[in-house]
């Protein structure tokens, strides 16, 4: 599926939002079907803007919790130590 530029740049946006596929498509007014074969395809240009944004929004996220963390949020400390045990688990 072509995507224009504008579209990709609101595809990582709702990437970075948490939007679900199915609610991309609406946002984006594109075929639903193509949509979601691409984002099935990890090669795809959909998929990896998608993933570009929600990936790099986790990150934030992460990055704020490990800092709250780290100034002794005990709450931050406990969720931060899901996230480590998470990782490693799907690690192994």
């Amino acid at each position: 599926m072509e995507l224009n530029e504008k579209q990709l740049v609101t595809l990582k946006r709702l990437g970075a939002n948490y939007f679900s596929h199915k609610e991309c498509c609406l946002v984006l007014e594109v075929d639903n079907v193509k949509f979601l074969n691409d984002m099935k395809n990890p090669l795809s240009v959909a998929y990896r803007t998608y993933y570009a944004g929600y990936y790099g929004a986790m990150l934030q996220l992460r990055e704020s919790i490990s800092d709250l963390a780290m100034r002794g949020s005990g709450p931050a400390q406990m969720q931060l130590i899901k996230i480590i045990e998470a990782t490693a688990s799907a690690n192994r």
